[in-house]
């Protein structure tokens, strides 16, 4: 007789197989945690400005930020959470480039060159001075340097930062000038100074009457160095002043110390100026003789003449003992002839407008 096999309750046969499936179900969950929990962690880590963080200080250590750049309280200790941006901000401190020292002194380089048809001079001049429109010009440091002719380059060092006036002089040239401007960030710069043909200057000086006036002294005077060259006018009128440089000038008619005219301010610029024509007021001539006391004529003697209204001249007399003084303003004329030791002392004279007076100095010992 066969028995039948016996049967599991089937309560008991569920309850195994819940039991079976929970196991993996644990299992999976767990994982899920331990991943979490792993990249909570390695979040954390990565995070080093976040105040508390476990390894946080460890961290910002490994990656070279210096602990100096973490200021410090009074205790000593750290001043609270810096927060991501000061981390970051120290982390760039500790890697840039420590910055290079601003420049103090600075260097002028360059060349000069010839320009229309300029021929080479002999000698010229640097001058190196403020320049009255850019920055700072009470700290410029002027200079000037001369050189030969064949040298047509030049380096200045050691020079203060400030704003400067280039330009070369030489006889007969004018000068371009140039700006500058040396600054920290541009301390050494290149300048091309020219040079240039100078120009003339002529011009016509009229007696009152409208004819001309020669032999009349002229004077042309630079305004900035006081330098001045003079000629007389011709049996025209005219008189013409070469290699005039650029610049301001006054034009002076007459004795320089003494003018018959009030000087006329001029401007030039190469190639030449025309000045305004001259004319003069009524005047006066002066026939002069010195002589020895026994009346023999004496050459070569010294004549100076002052008029009371400022008026003067001075003159030698020719091989026959004579002095012409012409163009002399009316008024009363003091006059003295000088030979060696001896003197014709003061002889006094009353000259009109239009007249020529004649005179006699006598030297004695």
């Amino acid at each position: 007789m066969q028995r039948e096999p016996r049967r599991a309750p089937k309560s008991l046969s569920i309850e195994r197989r819940r039991g079976g499936a929970r196991g993996p179900l644990v299992a999976v969950l767990a994982g899920v945690l331990l991943l979490v929990g792993t990249l909570v962690f390695l979040a954390l880590r990565s995070e080093p400005g976040v105040a508390g963080a476990p390894g946080a200080e460890r961290a910002r250590g490994e990656r070279g930020t210096p602990t100096a750049l973490s200021p410090a309280g009074p205790a000593g200790g750290a001043q609270g959470a810096t927060g991501d941006g000061g981390a970051r901000q120290g982390a760039s401190n500790a890697l840039s480039e420590p910055p290079t020292a601003a420049a103090t002194r600075g260097t002028l380089r360059g060349e000069l060159v010839l320009q229309g048809g300029a021929r080479a001079p002999e000698r010229w001049t640097l001058v190196v001075e403020a320049s009255p429109s850019l920055t700072t010009p009470e700290r410029a440091e002027g200079r000037r340097l001369e050189f030969d002719g064949s040298q047509r380059t030049f380096h200045l060092d050691d020079l203060p930062l400030a704003g400067y006036r280039l330009r070369a002089e030489a006889a007969g040239l004018n000068g371009r000038p140039a700006e500058v401007l040396l600054v920290p960030t541009s301390s050494n710069v290149f300048v091309t100074l020219a040079l240039a043909p100078a120009g003339f200057v002529d011009g016509f000086v009229l007696n009152a009457d409208g004819s001309a006036a020669d032999g009349v002294l002229v004077t042309l005077e630079h305004a900035a160095t006081g330098d001045y060259e003079q000629r007389p006018t011709d049996a025209n009128g005219a008189y013409r002043f070469d290699a005039v440089i650029d610049g301001e000038y006054a034009l002076i008619v007459g004795p320089r110390p003494a003018p018959l005219l009030a000087p006329q301010a001029l401007s030039m610029r190469a190639p030449s100026l025309r000045a305004p024509e001259q004319r003069l007021p009524p005047l006066g001539t002066l026939s002069l003789v010195v002589a020895e006391v026994g009346g023999a004529l004496v050459p070569g003697a010294r004549v100076l003449g002052s008029n009371s209204a400022g008026g003067a001249f001075e003159a030698q007399s020719d091989d026959a003992g004579r002095v012409l003084a012409r163009h002399l303003i009316p008024g009363t004329w003091r006059i003295e002839a000088l030979y060696e030791e001896r003197s014709s002392g003061g002889a006094t004279l009353e000259l009109t407008a239009g007249a020529t007076l004649e005179a006699q100095l006598t030297l004695r010992n």
